[in-house]
């Protein structure tokens, strides 16, 4: 099985929602709690308004997942 590999073995298919949810806590972990919920918002807001297509559906279901990922960091991470 090909795998991309960062200390973790991740399998390919799944590459671009790690790499994306990696991103988002590092982003977080720099910037701290506050402008992370503002991000989770942001992002849940854009995938709300992405949903409303079905071309759009394809980016926006994951970006809430990753909106509401975030916030629950946010917020409950102490």
């Amino acid at each position: 099985m090909t795998s991309v590999s960062n200390r973790k073995n991740v399998p390919w298919y799944l590459w671009p929602i790690y790499l994306s949810l990696k991103i988002a806590f590092f982003i977080l972990s720099l910037c701290g709690r506050f402008v992370g919920l503002i991000l989770a918002v942001i992002f849940i807001v854009l995938s709300k308004f992405l949903t409303a297509t079905i071309i759009g559906a394809i980016i926006g279901i994951p970006m809430l997942l990753i909106g509401i990922a975030l916030g629950f960091n946010c917020l409950f991470k102490w």
